[in-house]
């Protein structure tokens, strides 16, 4: 998987992290059966969903300038209509290369198979010039939550190619809180006992605060819901210091090698976090950047 590099402006947050790379952060499976669809149980589907390209023979051609930008990826929000899903706009990201700015249009669609509640779903994935990504996997009336099959790519810029996948549909957080510690990647400095607590609302925004050591960065910190998403595998969050500190945080379950965080499915219970000090103030230096030691899930807060 893809491990996304913070790197935006603090004036459009969204749509500079749509510019790199994706990663991914996986959860506990949402909830399964709703409604009776008309050959069968209709599955609930609404929410995050991560799609991700699990065959490495169609993800070597995924690189920019040289660089492997990692398996191709999907992170997407979705609601539901009855069988159909429909991405929650400026919540889409792509680690694909044949995508200029990092986004993509996603839709999705639910075939009944039978009255056994097995079925069929379809991802349909656009990006720059038309070039699209069919995702066609089965799911299980147990399971829902866990799409595997196969995808093709249509002839193009990017050329016709194919795999396999998985995608997978991820709770929200709840009250989470991930403790570790920082390292400076300007000056090396380490910040331990940095505590992140996260809670994400029903329109997939993240509230929360950041404590930290006294006289560190990451202390005293609020996140900001109206700068802060949580995107199918991947969550990204603005911060505020009382002087006016501005900074970013993004987290995924890989690390910067694109390696998988260990014990990801079915509980999320690590996280790779990277930041960015995009305005200084108080004990934050503007220009300052690094990456974590992991952050490992503690005990559930209640804010």
């Amino acid at each position: 998987m893809v491990a996304l590099i913070v790197a935006a402006v603090v004036a459009a947050p969204t749509a500079a992290v749509a510019q790199q790379r994706v990663g991914s952060f996986h959860h506990r499976p949402s909830s399964a059966n709703a409604s009776l669809g008309p050959k069968g149980p209709m599955p609930n589907l609404a929410g995050k969903w991560d799609i991700l390209s699990t065959d490495p023979s169609g993800d070597p051609y995924n690189t920019s300038g040289g660089a492997y930008l990692g398996p191709i990826e999907f992170t997407l929000d979705f609601t539901q209509s009855g069988s159909n899903l429909t991405q929650v706009n400026g919540n889409t990201f792509t680690s694909s290369a044949c995508s200029a700015d990092g986004t993509a249009t996603v839709t999705g669609a639910i075939d009944i198979d039978g009255h056994s509640g097995n079925g069929t779903v379809q991802f349909i994935a656009t990006v720059d010039n038309g070039y699209a990504y069919t995702f066609s996997g089965k799911y299980k009336k147990n399971n829902p939550n866990r799409i595997s099959g196969n995808w093709t790519a249509t002839a193009g810029a990017c050329g016709v190619q194919s795999g396999q996948f998985t995608a997978y549909l991820y709770d929200s957080f709840t009250n989470n809180s991930f403790l570790g510690e920082f390292t400076s990647d300007i000056s090396a400095a380490q910040v331990r006992g940095v505590t992140v607590n996260l809670k994400e609302a029903s329109d997939f925004t993240i509230s929360g605060t950041i404590s930290a050591p006294a006289n560190s960065c990451f202390n005293g910190l609020t996140i900001d819901p109206s700068q802060s998403i949580s995107s199918g595998g991947l969550v990204e969050f603005y911060a505020t210091n009382a002087s006016g500190g501005v900074v970013a945080f993004l987290g995924t379950n890989t690390d910067s090698n694109f390696k998988q965080l260990p014990n990801d499915q079915p509980n999320e219970t690590s996280l790779y976090v990277t930041y960015a000090v995009y305005q200084g103030g108080g004990n934050c230096q503007a220009g300052d950047s690094g990456h974590d030691a992991v952050f490992r899930l503690g005990r559930p807060k209640h804010r």
